[in-house]
């Protein structure tokens, strides 16, 4: 008697793990909008999309409400935005959105209809990427919401081939950036404090002129005096060896990380279209090859050019690379040290 009760447990401990691996598969599949109808094995990866990134020429995204539009130059050498084509961009940001579409795989094949396609949220998707190559020619893909089983995307083409994919979050994640998120950020060469040769700032006309003697000036005695200042092409006086400190401190402090604007529009606001003229002369090393074919290096005098606009309460200074479109704000704390800047215009 003892074992026919143990038995009739076992039984009815069957019925409910039936009764929970059919509610499992309910909640992975039709509770999500699924008609469950994974056409092949565990172990079979289908193509959702392919792309050729060797011919790809167009990308197009959304994110939200807001839709960026990116092609390939004549040159075929950087990515311009439709809607401001002089914006710098960093090619690694396209090369990253090229390679996640390249070939997206998927374990999961789901017949799509009407219905379905509603439950996924794939008739109004979220992210929709538009991608144009030469192999391929133009594609659509549509990414709709997130299975909270699988941690994947329902996703399909705008092909309409009647099925849907499940893919990894990955392949979205690479069109989260705006434009001004990608901006190839300019920058100023790494000079060594010994090899700068002189620091001038010019404005309205006048101008402020540091400039360094190695092996200080044939006229002095003092060979300690190395950095001289005059102004407006007259005497040279030998610097104050704490200001002269000062100058290489000044330039290494120089960051272009802080973007105060995106376009020639919006310097006017910043002082950049009347700006104090910065420029930089110095020794650089660069490397060429000799008679025999071998690499050597040699010292060529080299210079730069920076413009330096209105200075804030907070000791920042706006500037700006003369053919750039892209401004910043750089620590100027040591730079008003050496020249007076003006201040921004109240009110402005």
């Amino acid at each position: 008697m003892k074992r026919i009760k143990t038995l009739l447990v076992m039984c009815g401990m069957v019925v409910v793990l039936a009764g929970l691996l059919v509610l499992v598969r309910n909640l992975a599949g039709e509770k999500e909008g699924s008609d469950t109808s994974d056409t092949g094995s565990a172990d079979t990866t289908y193509t959702a999309a392919q792309v050729d990134i060797d011919s790809l020429y167009l990308i197009e995204y959304n994110i939200g409400q807001d839709k960026y539009r990116f092609e390939l130059s004549d040159s075929k050498t950087k990515w311009l935005w439709e809607a401001e084509p002089s914006l710098p961009l960093d090619n690694t940001y396209f090369a990253s959105m090229a390679s996640a579409l390249r070939v997206v795989t998927s374990s999961v094949k789901l017949e799509a209809d009407e219905s379905s396609l509603s439950a996924w949220e794939l008739d109004n998707p979220w992210l929709r990427v538009t991608v144009a190559d030469e192999l391929f020619g133009e594609q659509t893909f549509m990414f709709g919401s997130l299975n909270s089983y699988t941690g994947r995307y329902y996703f399909i083409t705008g092909a309409g081939d009647g099925f849907a994919y499940m893919v990894n979050t990955s392949v979205a994640q690479m069109f989260d950036l705006t434009p001004y998120d990608m901006v190839m950020h300019d920058k100023l060469p790494d000079i060594p404090a010994d090899r700068l040769r002189t620091l001038s700032f010019s404005r309205a006309g006048d101008e402020l002129k540091y400039t360094y003697y190695e092996a200080g000036k044939d006229d002095s005695a003092d060979t300690d005096d190395l950095w001289y200042v005059s102004e407006n092409g007259g005497e040279e006086t030998a610097l104050d060896p704490e200001i002269a400190a000062d100058i290489a401190d000044a330039i290494n402090r120089i960051s272009f990380t802080d973007i105060a604007g995106y376009s020639e529009a919006e310097k006017e606001v910043l002082g950049l279209l009347s700006p104090t003229v910065m420029t930089v002369e110095y020794v650089a090393e660069t490397s060429v090859t000799d008679s025999s074919g071998s690499p050597v290096k040699v010292n060529v005098d080299s210079s730069f050019v920076l413009y330096l606009g209105y200075a804030d309460d907070e000791g920042n200074i706006c500037a700006c690379l003369p053919n750039s479109p892209l401004s910043y704000r750089i620590d100027g704390s040591v730079l008003a040290k050496l020249f007076d800047f003006p201040v921004t215009p109240v009110g402005q």
